[in-house]
This record gives structure tokens, sequence and C-alpha cells, in this order.
């Protein structure tokens, strides 16, 4: 039962203006942003000819000057308007006091947007030159599992792997064409993923080839390699939980290719069971 006195009544009637009254203001700030951005000029024009001798507007007449630019605002709108801007509430506005309230609306913008997206770094941040001599083509942090300390790993184009510390200074470099076993000439690596549970790279080259590497202690060893592809690898993945694993890569011909086991530490990519050399077929 509704109270006798109608309070309900009241506070349906106090939710539904406040509903209101939030949209008018969204709708009203849309409106004069844009507004701003195309007639800032023609609307400072049409304040100096319309004010009166103490260049101030009242409702009325800035009602009709803004009715110019913004004919489709309703002229309840352009009153709530005029409220927002009269910040005084002496009844008279002026070119100044608008200006001042487009300030105001884009700091408290500029604040929202800030609020959001605040800066996780402590500033201000050190850079540290390092020369790579070519292109890098990936970027990876490793760190053992239960360790708290890791290193970076980098590759580049030509196919020079390098770990570095966490203060990134060099710890071990190595040209990948002189660890492969078929040739010693040089490569075009395409991508690099790291296999953390097994210490394990797989880098792609323009070879047709995925050649995986151990980098247990930063070094780097040839483990295995797969061979005569379909095409060349262009992106690889590696996901593990250290009981299940899943490989995968995607060619220059659209195929998706995975590999998927159940037991990593016994099956997918161990060292000590695949043949050095595997063709897919």
């Amino acid at each position: 039962m509704a109270p006798p006195d109608g309070s309900q009544d009241k506070e349906i009637s106090d939710s539904l203006q406040l509903t209101n009254s939030l949209s008018q203001n969204s709708e009203i700030h849309q409106r004069t942003q844009q507004f701003t951005e195309m007639h800032l000029a023609d609307l400072q024009k049409l304040f100096e000819k319309e004010t009166d001798e103490t260049g101030a507007l009242n409702k009325e007449g800035f009602i009709r000057i803004m009715k110019k630019m913004l004919s489709s605002m309703s002229e309840e709108m352009l009153e709530v308007l005029f409220l927002k801007v009269d910040s005084d509430c002496n009844g008279f506005v002026t070119w100044q006091k608008y200006v001042d309230y487009m300030m105001r609306e884009f700091q408290g913008k500029e604040e929202m947007r800030k609020s959001q997206y605040r800066l996780r770094f402590h500033l201000p941040m050190t850079v540290i030159p390092l020369h790579h001599g070519s292109e890098i083509v990936k970027v990876a942090f490793i760190v053992q599992r239960f360790k708290k300390m890791g290193s970076f790993m980098t590759v580049t184009k030509d196919g020079i792997l390098k770990f570095w510390s966490e203060t990134f200074s060099i710890m071990n470099s190595f040209r990948l064409s002189q660890i492969q076993q078929s040739s010693r000439q040089k490569i075009w690596v395409v991508d690099m993923v790291y296999i953390h549970n097994m210490n394990l790279i797989a880098v792609a080259s323009t070879e047709q080839k995925i050649e995986f590497f151990d980098i247990s202690n930063h070094k780097c060893v040839r483990a295995f390699t797969f061979i005569d592809l379909d095409s060349c690898v262009m992106v690889m993945d590696y996901w593990s939980d250290y009981h299940k694993g899943v490989f995968c890569y995607g060619d220059t011909k659209g195929n998706v290719v995975i590999f998927m086991s159940d037991n990593v530490a016994g099956g997918l990519f161990n060292p000590h069971i695949l043949p050095r050399t595997s063709k897919w077929g």
C-alpha cells in the first residue's frame, strides 16, 4: 500500500526529475563541445554584437544568440546552459564568463580522464641506450619457476640471441646460425617463443622450419628441429601450466597448426624423448 501522505509519489517524481536533469546535462555538454570546435569564433562575434555597453547579456539575449548557432537545442536546454555559464548568479553573462565555463568543462573532463588512466611508473624513468645492431624481432622476460629474479631475452632479425639482466647488463650472446646443425649460412628470424617449463625457445625463420634451443643457464644449445614445413611460419605462441601444454603457429598460407599435450614433462617438446630432427608430413 502507498503511504497516505503521498511520499512515494513524491519520491518517484524527484527521481524522474533527477534523471531528466542528468540527461540534459549530458546532452548540453556534448552539443557545446561540438559547438566550440566548429563555431567558437562566430559565437564571439555574436556576443560582441548583441551585448550592451557593459558587455553582458541577459538570459533572453543569451538564448537568442545561442539559438542562431545551436538551433536544434530546445529553449529549456539553453536556459540550463545559461544558468551554468552564469556562475555568480547575477542574471547576466559575458563572453569571459562563457570562456570560463568552457575551461571548467574541459578541466573537469581532463581530471576525469587522468583519474581513469593513472600512470603506474615512478617518474622520472631512466633510459638505458642499448645497441642491438639489427632490428629486434622478439623480446621476452624469462624467469625460472619459484625464483624471483629473471632476465630479458632478445632476438634480432639476423639471428642474434642475447640475454640481459634485470638491470640491462649483457649476460650472454649467441649467433643462431652458428649453432644450427644443418648450415652456417645467415638466417632471417621471423618469430621466437619461450617454452618456459622446458627452458626452450622456438625460433621460426624463412627457411620453413622451426628450430628449438635449450637455453638453460643462459646458454643456447640446439635441441631439435621441425623441418619440411608446408610454408613459412609467421607467428607462434605457447602456453603451459606445467602439466598440460599447447604450442601453435600460423603460416603464410593461412594455416594454424596446434600441438597439444596432457603431459609436457613426458611428451611434448621433451628433448630427451623427441628425435633431434622431426619431419612434418
